[in-house]
């Protein structure tokens, strides 16, 4: 069985601005003659451009009008408008192919099996189109995956950082995390380092311990502030509720 042959023609960008064309449209009927044209071309294709009188019209105009399905007086028209204008070139009245500046660069062709090939190949490139998305998408994913993992890992640092203490004082018996540190110096801008050493010495005298070392300051003074006037240099710790003068 033979392998079945495609055509087709490629019509320029200015296919419709050429003066013939534009002519041809300006006339009473012009779109349909213009719409004829390329019917014709498309018929011609099979010969390499030619288009022959095989008999079974009355004539020429005839025949391809039976074959077009288009109106006799308009295929007549056509053809002497294209011969005038030299489109068409008659080597006897049973034959006329269009000219090679008609034609040129317009007509292709194709087998039938180089057809199925390139659908394959345009699904195949589709797919692989998908393919990549998918790909993308899941290379996509697991980078979110890190950088969700990363940033956990910063948040699980700093809540480490913040709940880390450090010792302070001559005897390191003070414990502040750096957020009570820093807490504990806007407060106190003036004596923080007298209150450390105050506690850290107290602790280091008598053994005692606190849960909230910022707490105890604070604590301390405050009364400090209430007690000061009447047991100013006091050094009786009862009196200031475990508070050393």
């Amino acid at each position: 069985m033979a392998e079945k042959i495609y055509y087709w023609i490629k019509l320029r960008m200015d296919f419709f601005k050429s003066p013939a064309v534009k002519l041809l449209r300006r006339m009473s009927g012009g779109d349909t003659y213009a719409l004829i044209y390329l019917e014709m071309i498309l018929l011609s294709l099979e010969n390499n451009g030619f288009i022959y009188f095989t008999g079974i019209g009355k004539d020429m105009a005839d025949e391809i009008s039976l074959v077009l399905d288009e109106k006799k007086i308009d295929v007549e028209f056509l053809l002497s408008f294209l011969t005038n204008k030299k489109m068409i070139e008659f080597s006897d009245p049973n034959v006329f192919k269009f000219s090679e500046d008609v034609t040129e660069g317009l007509i292709g062709k194709e087998q039938s099996s180089a057809k199925r090939v390139r659908a394959w190949r345009k699904r195949q490139k589709a797919l692989q189109s998908n393919s990549d998305v998918t790909t993308s998408n899941t290379e996509l994913e697991k980078e979110l995956d890190i950088e969700k993992e990363i940033d956990i890992d910063k948040d699980i640092k700093k809540e480490t950082k913040k709940k880390v203490r450090h010792k302070h004082g001559h005897y390191g018996i003070v414990l502040l995390t750096d957020d009570q540190f820093e807490k504990l110096k806007n407060e106190f801008p003036n004596d923080w380092e007298r209150w450390i050493e105050r506690v850290d010495g107290y602790c280091q005298s008598t053994g005692k311990k606190y849960k909230d070392y910022l707490a105890t300051i604070r604590n301390w003074s405050k009364k400090d502030k209430k007690k000061s006037n009447s047991f100013a240099g006091a050094t009786d710790e009862k009196a200031y509720d475990d508070m050393p003068f």
